[in-house]
């Protein structure tokens, strides 16, 4: 009579059993506890680079008028919010009456750095018949502003905002703006 192998029922088959099914389960969570890893690492990282940049924007815009001299002067005063310099910044700005442009083309400054707290002023003058127009009639004044800079590392950012020119208020209030 031959005697039947049981082989599912010695120990060693059966710890070797339960050692295999063991590390298939631990290496399934070992690559989802890395996955889980890596998307904090890109959070921690997004975190990071957000409160660690130059962050550029217009803190106030002031208007002020000379009537004896029929001169309004325009002075805009940006800032480097962020926590670190803006490097090569370069701003480009215009001014317009009812849509048409007052300087011949968008006025561009130089690339300079722009640190932290630090503020930046643009002004211009408007005179002669533009004078008239803004203070007198209800023509819109607009101030629009295109400032391209870059962190430390060196990431482009830029920030863009359009204001309008509020008459009763003498302020300019804010009509759009978007920052990358």
């Amino acid at each position: 009579m031959a005697v039947e192998s049981q082989w599912w029922k010695e120990p060693l088959v059966i710890s070797t059993i339960v050692i295999a099914t063991a590390s298939a389960i631990y290496t399934v969570f070992s690559i989802l506890l890395w996955r889980v890893t890596a998307r904090y690492t890109k959070t921690t990282e997004k975190m990071f680079e957000a409160s660690h940049r130059p962050f550029i924007g217009v803190e106030k815009i002031d208007i002020t008028d000379e009537p004896g001299n029929n001169r309004l002067t325009v002075v805009a005063r940006l800032t480097n919010f962020g926590s670190f310099p803006a490097n090569r910044l370069l701003l480009s700005w215009n001014l317009t009456v009812n849509g048409a442009p007052l300087l011949p083309g968008p006025s561009e400054g130089r690339a300079t750095v722009l640190f932290p707290r630090v503020a930046f002023k643009i002004q211009h003058p408007i005179t002669g018949p533009t004078y008239t127009a803004v203070t007198q009639s209800p023509a819109a004044l607009e101030f629009s502003i295109d400032a391209r800079y870059q962190g430390v590392e060196g990431r482009e950012y830029r920030s863009q905002q359009r204001y309008l020119y509020n008459r009763e208020l003498k302020t300019f209030d804010v009509l759009e703006g978007q920052s990358t």
